[in-house]
């Protein structure tokens, strides 16, 4: 799926994220339709951008993701910050990966030693006290390669956030939908 509009999005009080945006704006106008929002205040749903550029360091993509992760809207992180293990791309680099992601190249090939995809999974205890456990399937058409946990809508459960491929692609968010009774 080739990608056609974009939202920039960053933490505006870096003066990094400032430069990088002069940096990657305009190259990337020429290719897509760009928003730049660096606090998301416009909308973000999948009507608004087909994926969001998201300047900054691991704050601002969980930030970001928070905000996108409802919508269906998938994230680009670029390191402009301290830690980046969140971020699939730095501001100098960050060209290579938008062409692969704007002509819908997400993946490159798996090393040998890369298991093959398999589909995400959440195990609940179901809180009945007879340590039953439940499954939820996330995602059946692939894995996730360097996940973190972390609670993205702020329901006090944990949720998937990281790539889909081994190499380069949108940050993708998978929300715990399970719900316990007691």
């Amino acid at each position: 799926m080739a990608m056609k509009k974009v939202i920039i999005a960053g933490n505006p009080a870096k003066e990094a994220v400032h430069r990088a945006v002069e940096q990657i704006e305009p190259w990337l106008a020429e290719r897509v339709e760009v928003r730049v929002d660096l606090e998301l205040e416009g909308p973000v749903e999948e009507a608004a951008a087909d994926f969001a550029l998201v300047l900054g360091g691991d704050g601002t993509v969980l930030r970001a993701a928070r905000q996108c992760a409802p919508h269906g809207v998938p994230l680009l992180g670029v390191n402009v910050g301290k830690f980046g293990f969140l971020t699939e791309t730095n501001a100098d680099e960050c060209k290579d990966a938008l062409t692969d992601v704007l002509a819908g190249r997400f993946t490159r090939p798996s090393p040998p030693d890369v298991p093959e995809p398999h589909d995400i999974r959440i195990y609940y205890n179901r809180g009945d006290g007879l340590g039953r456990w439940a499954k939820q399937v996330v995602r059946k058409d692939g894995g996730i390669y360097f996940g973190h946990l972390a609670d993205m809508d702020a329901d006090g459960d944990l949720d998937i956030v990281g790539p889909r491929t081994y190499w380069r692609g949108p940050i993708e968010i998978w929300l715990n939908r399970t719900r316990t009774s007691k």
